[in-house]
């Protein structure tokens, strides 16, 4: 039997115990031999505390153009400018001509995201003397992370 890795969020914890019970059932009907169970920390994934920091500033962003400059634009598109001004683009050859796509943040693990976010922060002053909010709850956990 190959190695089983499933990752719990915590967002659908009180799920865990009946997919851990799926989980061992199959496990057990699939080998003759005794089963080694090891439980640790997901730490290859985003951390949703940055996710949720990232969305925040979206909307501070979002809210500081429409003081200072009359602009008004939802989170999402602050989502896709700052993401194409600050990250990296792909050339992808296609079979007609090369197709330039940018990167996805969800796709990003702990620390480039952790990266994105500091790049981001002084960004967002240098460029539109926006001053983001650094919630406690989420701020060092999202941005000070180590991976």
């Amino acid at each position: 039997m190959d190695k089983i890795t499933k990752v719990f969020t915590r967002a659908n914890a009180k799920h865990w115990p009946v997919n851990v019970e799926k989980i061992l059932i199959f496990a057990w009907q699939n080998s003759d031999k005794d089963l080694k169970v090891t439980v640790e920390e997901d730490s290859d994934g985003r951390s949703i505390r940055q996710n949720k920091l990232m969305w925040k500033w979206h909307s501070e962003l979002a809210e500081h153009i429409k003081e200072t400059q009359g602009g008004v634009f939802s989170p999402e598109v602050i989502h896709l400018y700052v993401v194409k001004e600050l990250l990296p683009m792909q050339v992808i050859e296609t079979p007609e001509y090369p197709e330039v796509i940018r990167t996805e943040t969800k796709k990003l693990n702990v620390k480039p995201m952790a990266n994105f976010l500091t790049s981001y922060e002084m960004w967002a002053v240098d460029k539109y003397q926006c001053q983001f909010t650094q919630p406690d709850d989420l701020y060092f956990k999202a941005v000070m992370k180590d991976a």
